[in-house]
Formats: structure tokens, sequence, C-alpha cells
């Protein structure tokens, strides 16, 4: 399936789209998946990787 409409960029513009649940489901999923990779653990700040990781490139949008 070929995705019609844009991907929003900031976490702002998908909670405040006509579809944010749909938006809302789909954060909530992919937090999940890296907790579960324990990429990411649930209530903390993952300022610093794991020794054997790289951290993922952010871009902020002002």
């Amino acid at each position: 399936m070929v995705a019609t409409e844009e991907v929003p960029k900031p976490y702002a513009e998908a909670t405040t789209r006509q579809d944010q649940d749909e938006w809302k489901k789909a954060i909530a999923s992919e937090l999940e998946s890296l907790i579960a990779q324990q990429d990411l653990e649930a209530g903390t700040q993952a300022s610093t990787p794991a020794p054997d990781r790289l951290p993922l490139g952010v871009r902020v949008e002002a």
C-alpha cells in the first residue's frame, strides 16, 4: 500500500490533525516496539545510547 497523505513532521502537527487518533496510535505502537527491543526504557529520557548502539539523528523544527 502506498501512502497518499503527507506524513506530519513535528509531533504537534500529528496531534492536531483531523486523523490525530490514528497518529497517536502509531506513535504509541512505535514506542512500545522500541521499549520491547530494549532500545528505549519506559519513563526515562533516552539521552545516552547503549554502548553498542548509535543515537538516531534528530531534527528539531522551531
